[in-house]
């Protein structure tokens, strides 16, 4: 059944997108659509007929989640004495076609269920939720991204969701040994980043998570990458800032970023002037009034301190040094409560030493 209006929904249900004369996708084929980099964004209106209020949802979908070739199962049956049988296992189950005559485009997938339990169904995700993020502040990185993933395919546009699983393919993919492997986990997290700010533009953490994966795209990337990333970093911090001032991270990223600026030679500065313009800042001494700015926030995060030190020593000036050496002490002095601290201080008590 096709329609423009459904006045009452029992079962499950797709929405289908004809390609026809009259459709943007048509003459469109799979690689066309790679190349467009296409984002669809599916808005629905409905009645709650509890309260009787408008409800809204938005939803968007990148051209990577697109589906070719292929159909939902279905979920509604008849068993052998007539009763209506809705099977929860084939919920976002997929049949391969294997006929081009039935290239079918999958964007949305919205089901609704006589008689299921809304509240339950809420309940269960929360606890999923809060599961990952106990994890996330235990640092189990491994087992939170796990989890997290689990709650994306529930609701692929859901903030938090995005970007904590952004964040978290950060983290691990640091942890990667090699160098494309490492890249790999950074493109997933710029991706998924990229959705968030797309989808929720008022989100800080969303600008804060395609902040942190397009400062380790450019980490371990060429000159080119860091030129053409350059700009977008400092614009998604100076967001992040503006949205939520207390956001440490994105401090510590700005003073990264003007550390890494200041440190361009002549040409790639040359390089970066004519493609974005000037770019206002790029100094080591705005590097270290935003790592001061992060210590203060989190003082107790010993990553703050230890790169600190290192715009000391990149400004070379005199007493920088001792400066360095102040920060460094002061941060193996702070309590080691989890695996990041550890390493923290391990790196702050090496540097101490080769200075």
């Amino acid at each position: 059944m096709r329609s423009k209006k459904l006045s009452f929904i029992a079962l499950s249900w797709t929405i289908v997108h004809p390609i026809n004369e009259e459709s943007p996708l048509r003459n469109l084929v799979e690689n066309d659509v790679e190349e467009l980099e296409a984002e669809f964004m599916i808005s629905i209106k409905a009645i709650d007929d509890t309260y009787s209020q408008q409800i809204f949802d938005r939803n968007s979908y990148f051209w990577k989640e697109m589906k070719w070739d292929a159909k939902f199962l279905p979920m509604v049956s008849k068993s052998e004495t007539g009763k209506t049988i809705i099977d929860l296992k084939k919920y976002l189950k997929l049949k391969i076609l294997k006929s081009n005559m039935y290239k079918i485009f999958l964007i949305l997938f919205f089901t609704c269920i006589a008689g299921t339990s809304w509240s339950q169904v809420g309940k269960s995700e929360l606890q999923k939720f809060q599961q990952g993020e106990k994890l996330q502040q235990e640092e189990k990185w491994s087992e939170a991204l796990v989890v997290f993933k689990e709650l994306l395919k529930r609701d692929s546009s859901n903030v938090e969701y995005l970007w904590r699983t952004s964040f978290m393919y950060c983290i691990i993919g640091f942890e990667q040994k090699t160098e494309s492997s490492k890249q790999e986990w950074y493109e997933k997290a710029t991706y998924l980043g990229k959705k968030a700010i797309t989808q929720h533009p008022q989100n800080a953490n969303a600008h804060y998570a395609y902040a942190v994966s397009l400062g380790r795209m450019t980490e371990f990337g060429s000159n080119k990458i860091k030129i053409e990333n350059a700009k977008l970093i400092k614009s998604e911090a100076e967001l992040t800032l503006k949205l939520d001032p207390k956001t440490a991270g994105a401090y510590h990223i700005l003073g990264r970023w003007h550390r890494e600026i200041a440190s361009f030679n002549f040409f790639e500065r040359t390089m970066i002037t004519a493609i974005f313009g000037a770019l206002p800042g790029g100094t080591h001494d705005e590097s270290i009034k935003n790592f001061e700015k992060a210590i203060l926030l989190e003082p107790m995060n010993s990553i703050h301190y230890f790169e600190l030190a290192q715009s000391y020593l990149a400004r070379d000036e005199e007493s920088d040094k001792q400066n360095a050496k102040n920060w460094l002490i002061k941060a193996t002095q702070i309590q080691v409560k989890s695996i990041d601290d550890k390493n923290n201080k391990s790196k702050c008590e090496k540097l101490l030493k080769e200075i």
